[in-house]
């Protein structure tokens, strides 16, 4: 039998056993509980240490030692006893007292370690992973998500009581007020890493600046104040940033799931995440009896998945970065209209070409293919015949050099190679290929076929030359006089 007083009047009777918690309201300020028990075997006497201020426990006027715990726990003897437990609340709220057999709490606690454990592994570690991801693309956008977990990792480890393993129970861990914070700043980070995740605040700036950013803003501001505002106003604060929360949460999941609507990517996996974490508040609020492993746990499985989904999200943004990243360069270094590098991506590879003469020796050619008279065929014909032409020449070439060489189009309709042979033969034997290609072809195109000529040159370079600025006026030198000479 378990009964409550306040002052010296007797307040409150309970019933508590080993098959359920006893769930008890209590006001801020001290409390005073009896305890008329008859027991067999030795039990546990626990409670959640966040927001208490102090607490002791006395069996037969005799005081009791804290066990090691995350929560508060009293060991009570395998007899008949009476005992008094005293406790200051740092605030008003909801308080779960349970006894349970000593076999029974032991078990319980390994399990509760062993999940906590996994959890905040999993936390920790997602972080990481995408902390390293994202500062692969030097995108910030990602680091929300990693501060998120932490954020998460670190709320729990306050309100499950993990650090009072190693600490005493004053030292802080158990504030209410700072357990609001990380909460607050979860349901900040969050936010703002979904609005980054899903450019939420591009595609509607309104809605999100309104809906997220303001809420979110005012919660974490809230939570900072609590530090330093009176206690009769905490209730205020508390009730506010729990509606906020709420009111973030639905507007999450509303533009979520209208960006999912409208196939934003990764937003339909987002929005499931989020049902799933809204789901499981649901639960947790709507039914409050509900078995105490199910209600303990529930939050961390949700969460657990939600972290993972978010993972996904976040992994599937970050492929689909690289690959934009990756078609930028493409498209940056790539001519539009031969699909062959352009000038810039012609020096780059070229380069690479000089760097392996310089460690291997050998011979670095540079061949210079210009049109004859190409400007005819653009009045003659047209500009858009005139680019069939340059895209048939173009491919002509790569077809006549090493899949390694770099074959560049550095102006309107003159093209250059750059090549490694370890041999000056193999050199000469390209340089005919391709001026026996070039030098007189036939194109096939929309006009029909159109005779093209051709004046290729090469400069054979035994050392390397001084740098690329040196092999393109020497491609300019020699493409002119193959124009004097043909003209």
């Amino acid at each position: 039998n378990l009964a409550r007083e306040q002052g010296k009047q007797l307040k409150e009777d309970f019933i508590l056993s080993s098959k359920a918690e006893q769930f008890i309201k209590l006001a801020a300020g001290k409390h005073q509980f009896l305890l008329d028990c008859t027991s067999q075997k030795q039990g546990v006497l626990s409670f959640s240490a966040s927001g208490l201020e102090n607490n002791s426990f006395f069996v037969d006027g005799k005081k009791i030692s804290r066990l090691t715990s995350s929560q508060v726990a009293y060991l009570t003897p395998e007899t008949n006893f009476q005992a008094r437990l005293l406790l200051t609340k740092q605030f008003s709220g909801k308080f779960f007292l349970k006894w349970s057999a000593l076999n029974q709490f032991m078990a319980q606690k390994q399990q509760n370690l062993f999940v906590v454990s996994l959890f905040y592994g999993m936390c920790f570690t997602l972080a990481l992973y995408v902390l390293i991801l994202g500062s692969r693309l030097n995108d910030k956008r990602f680091y929300y998500y990693s501060f998120y977990m932490v954020s998460v990792a670190i709320f729990f480890l306050l309100q499950e009581g993990q650090l009072n393993l190693f600490l005493p129970l004053n030292q802080g861990q158990n504030d209410t007020i700072t357990q609001m914070f990380f909460a607050g700043l979860t349901v900040y980070l969050a936010t703002r890493f979904l609005i980054r995740l899903l450019d939420l605040d591009h595609l509607w700036p309104k809605l999100s600046l309104y809906l997220l950013v303001l809420p979110a803003n005012i919660v974490i501001g809230l939570t900072l104040l609590l530090f330093i505002v009176n206690n009769s106003v905490f209730s205020i604060f508390s009730s506010i940033i729990s509606y906020l929360t709420l009111y973030i949460i639905a507007g999450n999941l509303y533009l979520t799931g209208r960006a999912a609507w409208q196939k934003v990517h990764t937003a339909n996996i987002v929005f499931i995440a989020l049902v799933v974490l809204m789901a499981a508040m649901i639960l947790r609020v709507a039914i409050p009896d509900m078995d105490i492993f199910l209600r303990k746990y529930a939050l961390f499985f949700s969460i657990t998945l939600e972290s993972f989904l978010l993972a996904m999200a976040t992994a599937e943004r970050i492929k689909l970065l690289n690959i934009e990243g990756r078609m930028a360069k493409h498209e940056a270094i790539t001519d539009e209209l031969c699909n062959i590098y352009n000038r810039r991506g012609w020096i780059q590879q070229a380069e690479k070409v000089l760097a392996l003469q310089r460690s291997e020796n050998g011979y670095c050619v540079v061949f210079f293919i210009d049109l004859n008279k190409f400007k005819q065929i653009n009045d003659n014909y047209g500009h858009a015949i005139g680019d069939e032409v340059l895209i048939a020449i173009s491919m002509l070439i790569k077809h006549q050099v090493k899949s390694k060489d770099a074959v560049g189009r550095i102006g309107g309709d003159e093209f250059v190679v750059i090549s490694y042979f370890k041999d000056r033969e193999k050199a000469d034997e390209l340089l005919h290929r391709l001026k026996k290609r070039l030098q007189k072809t036939i194109i096939q195109c929309s006009a029909g076929e159109i005779e093209i000529t051709s004046s290729v040159g090469y400069q054979v370079y035994s050392e390397p030359p001084s740098g690329i600025e040196q092999i393109l006026k020497e491609a300019d030198r020699v493409m002119y006089q193959h124009k004097l000479a043909f003209e």
